[in-house]
């Protein structure tokens, strides 16, 4: 089975994640994933060094805090990379997951509707937060100031976006031992 979990920044993926990985799930991190693919995918390298001359670094890369604040300030830029990021890295999932057919994998994606990877799955899951618990986690784990913060909402699907589209909702309400118990006990009712 292949089950998509996303939703918006700060809400709690990557703790769902966690949760499923100790269930036994092969758990793909796509921004990881897209991470590691920044320094090693030269095709993916090449083209975003094309579209973002700007944010080129030294080692033939992209400056990833330079490409965010240029992409998060102007929907145009943002569309333009969704679209050479989501292609290189629907190739690589489609790898993976022949790779692991035989094992229940997530795919912790973010953007999972905007690059199409939701085709891939069985079910969806979207972790869901109140705004302000969402705010302070990016303010505390990124360490974003509240201009970048409210960019980064601004450019991501609202709660209801994900109500309507996903398969099953996890709702994070900050109680932490209660949250991973009802993310185990969904990740068993699917599987």
């Amino acid at each position: 089975m292949v089950i998509g979990l996303t939703g918006p920044s700060g809400a709690g993926k990557g703790v769902a994640a966690d949760v499923f990985a100790h269930c036994g799930a092969y758990v793909i991190d796509c921004d990881a994933l897209y991470h590691e693919m920044l320094l090693t995918d030269e095709p993916l390298r090449k083209e975003l060094r094309a579209a973002f001359p700007d944010c080129a670094d030294d080692s033939g890369g992209v400056d990833r805090r330079r490409l965010a604040g240029v992409v998060f300030a102007d929907a145009e830029k943002l569309r333009t990379l969704n679209t050479i990021a989501h292609r290189a890295i629907n190739r690589a999932l489609t790898e993976l997951l022949a790779a692991h057919r035989d094992e229940n994998t997530v795919l912790d994606a973010p953007t999972l509707f905007e690059a199409g990877a939701d085709a891939l799955c069985d079910v969806t899951i979207a972790v869901l937060a109140p705004m302000e618990l969402r705010r302070e986690r990016l303010y505390i784990r990124d360490g974003l100031p509240p201009a970048a913060i409210d960019a980064r909402f601004a450019s991501q699907h609202d709660d209801a976006f994900f109500r309507a589209h996903c398969t099953y909702i996890l709702e994070n309400n900050g109680d932490l031992d209660a949250f991973r118990k009802t993310a185990e006990d969904l990740y068993h009712a699917i599987t």
